[in-house]
Order: C-alpha cells, then structure tokens, then sequence
C-alpha cells in the first residue's frame, strides 16, 4: 500500500510516501544524499529548515539538497545545502542572482 499524503502543518513538497503495511503511514526525503526515510512520525522533518529555506527568493537553476548529521551523543538533525546549476559559468548579467542565497553564500 502507497501511504496517502495529506497537506497541511508539517508538510514539505519533497516528501514521498513509502510502500508500508497496511494502515501504517511512512515517508521518504526526495532531496536526502545520505538517508530516505525520514523516520516514524516524520522526525527527522521537525529539525529540517526546508519548509523556511524553500520560500526565499531562488530562480529554477537552484537546487536543494536535505543531508542527515548524527551529533556526538547519537542526536539527528537535518541540513539543507543549495547549489546553483550556473556556479561555474560565465554569466554576463549576474543582477538577478544578487538575491539568490547560494549567490550570497559564495
């Protein structure tokens, strides 16, 4: 059974439900580079900046990408990185990514 998604509070467009037993909910990061599943309850979600990183200004070249950090004492947390697919080219005009956070970082 594919678990059916329900928007509202805590809800994050790159989540993906997983096949699960049958009345049982579980969910997978599609933008995670070293993990999928975001655990019973979508814990790992609640320390995810996603949901506010994901509504400052970006154009279509900046992708998202969520990895999974293990503190010292076994804690989990998640960080966001951004890349901008146009990092390494030459741009003539480059006044639209003043605004870009990957821009401001660099």
């Amino acid at each position: 059974m594919i678990a059916r998604m329900e928007e509202g509070e805590g809800w994050c467009r790159f989540l993906e439900p997983l096949p699960c037993k049958e009345g049982e909910f579980s969910y997978g990061c599609g933008i995670g580079l070293n993990f999928y599943s975001v655990g019973k309850g979508r814990e790992l979600c609640r320390s995810c900046p996603m949901p506010t990183i994901e509504g400052t200004p970006h154009c279509q070249h900046l992708e998202f990408y969520t990895v999974l950090q293990v503190g010292r004492g076994g804690s989990r947390s998640i960080r966001v990185e951004l890349d901008c697919t146009l990092k390494h080219c030459s741009l003539a005009d480059i006044s639209e990514c003043s605004g870009c956070p990957d821009f401001q970082a660099g």
